[in-house]
């Protein structure tokens, strides 16, 4: 499976999960940008951002890695995931199993490793598994209230949505 290939995989997996930290009422964005591209937060943003209105709006920002090369370009830069850890009570690296090592992973996030050699079992039924191991669990942390930049990215991602319709 090629790169591109993993990292798909892993998103749509987050995207079906169902238990562990993001239950099945949690509302998933896909390249959820944090900011509205006029303001300091324009180009950063999330593979995947998780907000749950029944759990008191709690966020988690997931960040797809498929190569080490890949992550260790993301911790060296000290100001790439600022906007992420911002905005959400839990950051998450996700990789397939076996690349990183727990201890690789800085200490204001967490890691969930996705067995990709398994399919998603049950796809149909309410609870698929997706061969998603919790390595590290993100520490929690109180979030940024949004910018008015992020509003409006959120608008924007829900009407693209809504126009495919």
């Amino acid at each position: 499976m090629k790169d591109k290939e993993k990292t798909e995989e892993i998103t749509h997996r987050i995207e079906v999960m169902t238990n562990g930290v993001v239950a099945d009422n949690f509302i998933k964005i896909k390249e959820f940008r944090l900011g509205s591209g006029y303001d300091g937060y324009s180009q950063q943003r999330c593979d995947v951002f998780a907000i749950s209105p029944n759990k008191g709006n709690k966020t988690i920002c997931y960040e797809v890695k498929v190569s080490r090369s890949d992550f260790k370009n993301d911790i060296k830069k000290e100001d790439k995931q600022t906007a992420a850890r911002c905005f959400a009570n839990e950051f998450y690296y996700c990789t397939p199993k076996g690349l990183l090592n727990k201890d690789e992973v800085p200490v204001w996030a967490g890691l969930i490793e996705f067995d990709l050699d398994k399919p998603i079992d049950n796809v149909s039924t309410y609870y698929p598994e997706v061969h998603a191991i919790y390595t590290k669990r993100a520490p929690v942390f109180d979030k940024c209230q949004p910018t008015w930049g992020m509003i409006c990215s959120a608008y924007r991602n829900g009407m693209a949505k809504h126009n495919e319709n």
